[in-house]
Parts: C-alpha cells; structure tokens; sequence
C-alpha cells in the first residue's frame, strides 16, 4: 500500500513474503524471528531498491521514500511484536499513513 498521494513524498506499507522474508533477512544480515529487523536500515533500502524497479516506468514524482514493512499478515497473537516496530517507525510514516 502507498501513502501520501498529495504529498511531497510517498510511504509504501510492505507486507513481506513470508515464505521467502528469512531468505531477505539472512542477505540483508538481519535476524527474520526479531521484530526490530524489520526497521533496519538496511532492509529498508533493500526494500527501497526492490519497490523502485518495480515502479521505474511511473512518473518521476511517483518515488517511495520511505517503507514501513510487517512480516506477513497479523496474527492476533503477534500484534504486540508488529505494534513495538511500528513504534519504532519514523513518525512522518505513521502521520501520513494515519492522515489517508
């Protein structure tokens, strides 16, 4: 999903594959199973990188700045490790995506 149409810039929210996100973390160097890895800033560009080849014949002003990415769908029983690194999440992030 992206936020922030009408604004300066553009958030992605990132719903990892869940299947293949240990695969992502062990190259990025991150631990899969810690909630924290999904803030690292290397996984962000990684992410970044991935998202802008995949969006290279939009618009110039079509750029994703930021991501904020979960792991795969919520379980009710991993709200509380998914709720800790939105915390984490910059704060722009959280106010465009909240403001849509």
């Amino acid at each position: 999903m992206i936020c922030g149409e009408g604004k300066p810039y553009l958030v992605a929210l990132a719903v990892l594959n869940a299947e293949m996100w240990p695969q992502i973390a062990a190259k990025v160097g991150v631990r899969h199973d810690m909630p924290e890895s999904l803030t690292d800033s290397n996984m962000e560009a990684k992410v970044l990188r991935r998202i802008a080849r995949n969006i290279s014949s939009f618009p110039g002003y079509a750029k994703v700045h930021r991501v904020v990415a979960i792991a795969g769908p919520v379980d009710h029983r991993e709200r509380h490790a998914h709720a800790d690194a939105e915390a984490q999440a910059p704060h722009g992030i959280k106010t465009v995506c909240q403001n849509r």
